[in-house]
């Protein structure tokens, strides 16, 4: 079995300026458990 047949081509995302609640908000509507923080400079 290769990597590729497991992991998703999706990649979830939250901005670091938002909430908590926002990216727990975000992880029950699309029913994911983890969520990349995206920060900008």
């Amino acid at each position: 079995m290769n990597v590729k047949e497991l992991m998703t081509t999706k990649i979830e995302f939250v901005d670091g300026d938002k909430s908590v609640y926002d990216a727990i908000e975000k992880m029950v509507d699309r029913r994911i458990r983890s969520l990349l923080v995206k920060f900008s400079e």
